[in-house]
């Protein structure tokens, strides 16, 4: 994990993962393992990055699952939205509740 990442109390890190600098993990959210969250991500409350690759300035919103996946620079993941198994290119937009 970068210094520079900001990650709040009560967020899960299972081992190995990564964090790159100025990434926000909230209260709650879990990332890993096998999990790398890029600059500038913002990963909201209880949600989860697993075996995924998410690229800088991502946002995935609260309760959302993120699994197996690569997401592109600049991706919206809303809210409870859900991501297996996919390949999302830069600028994506997942809207709320949806599953891929």
């Amino acid at each position: 994990m970068s210094p520079k990442a900001r990650v709040e109390e009560g967020a899960i890190l299972d081992a190995p993962c990564f964090i790159d600098e100025g990434a926000v993990v909230k209260a709650g959210a879990r990332i890993g393992p096998y999990a790398v969250v890029g600059r500038q991500c913002q990963i909201e409350e209880h949600a989860a990055v697993d075996r995924s690759i998410v690229w800088a300035n991502t946002r995935i919103g609260q309760d959302a699952t993120v699994r197996r996946s690569i997401l592109g620079r600049q991706c919206h993941i809303g809210r409870s939205a859900s991501v297996e198994d996919g390949v999302l290119g830069d600028k994506s937009v997942v809207t709320d509740y949806s599953r891929l």
